[in-house]
């Protein structure tokens, strides 16, 4: 592909992608040629991709580092793409390369963000947390002429009052009121899907001047997003009497629209304030998953299998080791539903760990010659026998001599 860019200078170079979606990694050599037959090289490695939209990853050097390629404008820069592995079909499909300066690069442009949570096929909105004792202060108020029709595309709430940080007007005032006098963390809703992260120039006023900035990452959700403010020293916590006056100034070229100011006491802000929280689907689960007494199977509907997935991960902090015995199994890779390690014949259990029922000799068991009704010993394979039963395969039964009085015999007939 011949790649050309606005502007000489160094570029860092990123491939949007496709795969099939069988779990395979493709390894990529990519060569580029500038007019000055200056030759340079990179690598990249395309993961599957399981998005609904093409994957992106960024080319490295031979040291993993993002690589920097030195591009110009007089002539043809041509990127050259080939599979690493000679013999193996590449599990890939290359859409586009891109190319960032050097000096705007950020891991924005390649980690995927949430535009929103979908529930049967469809957006819904999202919720974030609250606090007790919180001052909530949107930016619109007082501010009306600087309220904006213009909304972010993908938003769900269209009636929601935003204040457009542009080139035009860049700088917003907000005014508000804390209950008492103390120590307080703020935290701003805003909306940001244009850009990789950057930073609003904060001043806060209450007596005293606080500078300090906040943060935007690149937000596409349709509910917008939070972050902190934050001293030049990454203090959070500002102390404050009554009143206070918050400012916020975009750079240039830079957008964003701003909901709300969200005031919350020091000792009751925690990082999860910053994330949506998670739609409630207790009801649904005990009403579509609990009929069989929660027994879920391969034949289970998705949403309840989902659901245990969902629940014993986080239960157990993450996914659990297959830890398939190396000498009963034929692989050490398990189902991911329930974790069954594939056993050889003979072989029970999770982990491939003992003779099946009629089987003796782990790791490799053997069928026991014992009758039908008979259970050997799952070591040596010796026939388990019953009572007054006795020989090898239990085929003989033990002689027992009748002690009976004359008598007996004397009133009956043999």
């Amino acid at each position: 592909m011949d790649v050309g860019v606005p502007r000489s200078g160094n570029y860092v170079l990123v491939l949007a992608y496709v795969t099939s979606g069988q779990g395979k990694r493709t390894y990529i050599e990519v060569d580029v040629n500038t007019a000055k037959d200056r030759r340079q090289q990179g690598v990249a490695i395309l993961y599957d991709c399981t998005l609904r939209t093409s994957c992106r990853q960024v080319v490295t050097d031979s040291d993993g580092k993002v690589a920097d390629f030195q591009l110009g404008m007089e002539g043809n820069n041509n990127v050259v793409i080939r599979s690493a592995s000679i013999n193996e079909e590449a599990d890939a499909a290359i859409d586009s390369i891109i190319a960032i300066p050097s000096s705007e690069w950020s891991l924005d442009y390649v980690q995927p963000k949430s535009v929103c949570i979908q529930r049967d096929g469809k957006c819904v909105a999202g919720n974030f947390p609250a606090a007790s004792d919180s001052t909530r202060v949107e930016f619109e108020s007082g501010n009306i002429q600087q309220a904006t029709n213009v909304l972010p595309e993908e938003i769900y709430d269209e009636n929601v009052g935003l204040v457009y940080l542009d080139k035009t007007e860049s700088m917003v005032d907000v005014t508000g009121k804390v209950p008492h006098a103390g120590y307080y963390v703020f935290i701003v809703h805003y909306y940001q899907p244009a850009h990789p992260q950057f930073e609003l120039d904060v001043l806060l006023q209450n007596g005293q001047f606080y500078e300090a900035k906040l943060p935007t990452t690149l937000c596409p959700s349709n509910s917008g997003c939070r972050s902190v403010i934050k001293q030049a020293s990454g203090n959070q916590v500002f102390q404050i009497q009554e009143n206070f006056v918050l400012t916020l100034k975009s750079p240039a070229n830079k957008t964003a629209w701003v909901d709300y100011v969200y005031v919350v006491p020091a000792d009751e802000y925690t990082p999860a304030l910053l994330e949506e929280s998670p739609i409630d689907l207790t009801a649904e689960f005990i009403a579509r998953c609990g009929r069989n007494n929660f027994q879920v199977d391969r034949n289970t509907p998705d949403f309840c299998r989902q659901a245990i997935f969902t629940l014993t991960t986080e239960f157990n902090s993450g996914a659990l080791p297959c830890q398939c015995d190396f000498q009963g199994s034929l692989s050490f890779e398990c189902d991911p539903f329930g974790g069954q390690c594939p056993c050889k014949s003979g072989v029970i259990g999770r982990q491939c760990t003992r003779c099946q029922t009629g089987y003796f000799g782990f790791p490799d068991c053997k069928p026991c010659d014992c009758p039908s009704t008979a259970l050997c010993d799952p070591a040596s394979g010796s026939c388990i026998c019953p009572p007054r039963v006795t020989g090898i395969n239990q085929s003989t039964s033990k002689k027992y001599i009748l002690n009976l009085p004359l008598s007996y015999f004397s009133r009956r007939s043999l």
